[in-house]
């Protein structure tokens, strides 16, 4: 699984103006809309906070993947956020979130869900790459960032 090959530099957004956990989850369902991947913001934002009342998915380290299953799409849907502001986001660690990688997943593709959050988990466990990309101005730069990543053969 290569995200670069999933995630545009459409998808990626930055310097989103959000104050919470909630408003990310909002905006998460809000951009997909927009981008064609779902038809209901609402059900997808109720997808995604069902999961977050289960465990956080701010996984530390200012990361987090917030992640659910939707009916309404056909295809893995990915974004990139990083907030104007760090959140607060109850994360394992306990410390605010600076950026958000969402995954949803079509139906209940459980395969298609793992093998990507163990590809982004790779990305994100290199911290030469997570420092780049808190550096970039520019979504194009995060995108390129993930593909030379990828494609030194270093992730998934």
């Amino acid at each position: 699984m290569k995200i670069g090959s999933v995630l545009t530099s459409d998808h990626i957004i930055l310097n989103a103006v959000l104050k919470d956990k909630d408003s990310l989850l909002r905006f998460i369902a809000d951009t997909l809309v927009r981008l064609g991947h779902v038809s209901s913001p609402e059900n997808l934002y109720h997808s995604l906070k069902k999961r977050e009342e289960i465990m956080s998915t701010g996984i530390g380290g200012g990361i987090a993947l917030p992640h659910a299953f939707s009916a309404e799409t056909e295809d893995l849907a990915l974004l990139f956020i990083r907030p104007e502001n760090p959140l607060p986001f109850q994360s394992l660690d306990g410390k605010p979130v600076d950026i958000a990688i969402p995954i949803i997943v079509p139906g209940n593709e459980s395969s298609l869900h793992l093998r990507t959050l163990a590809a982004v988990s790779a990305l994100c466990r290199k911290p030469e790459f997570m420092k780049e990309v808190r550096r970039a101005a520019e979504p194009q730069q995060i995108w390129e960032l993930i593909r030379e990543t990828e494609e030194k053969g270093s992730c998934g």
